[in-house]
Order: structure tokens, then sequence, then C-alpha cells
């Protein structure tokens, strides 16, 4: 089950960047996770596949291929609020 938590560098609907990644995911690969937005004890879940390492930041970049409706939903309001905060 989900054992490892990271916290994204960046997110958007369509994917996310995580960093300080410590992981044995490669290019391609595709994964099921949980995400949990700062502030709220909602949880959504996804399924990904990853499509970059960053070296940078020891980043891993993921592509969404599923959002259940209510973690679309999650997204959605957090990016609103984001926007109002002019974030």
């Amino acid at each position: 089950l989900f054992s490892v938590a990271y916290r994204t560098v960046n997110w958007s609907l369509s994917g996310f960047l995580i960093g300080e990644y410590g992981g044995k995911l490669t290019i391609g690969q595709q994964f099921s996770g949980m995400i949990r937005l700062d502030k709220t004890n909602k949880a959504g879940f996804f399924r990904a596949e990853v499509k970059r390492h960053v070296p940078s930041v020891r980043g891993l970049g993921a592509q969404f291929l599923s959002l259940t409706p209510e973690t679309f939903e999650m997204f959605e309001i957090a990016m609103k609020k984001s926007e109002a905060a002019g974030g």
C-alpha cells in the first residue's frame, strides 16, 4: 500500500513533479498513488506514468493517467483558492 510520502514541487491537472525522490520508479513505469493537499484531511487517488527524472531537484515527473472524480474536484478547488490568493 502507500508506505512513502513525497512532497510535490509543482502539480497541475495533467501531472506533477516530486522533489527529493529516492524511490526506484523508472521512466515509462505506471503506478497508483494517493495525494493529500496541504491544510485538508481529504485524500485523492490517481494512476500515473513516470515521464522524466529531474536531477537538479532529485525529482520525478509524472503524468496522470486517471484521477477519481473526487480527486479532480479537490484539485479544482485548490487551484481556485490559489488563484484567489494571487498564487
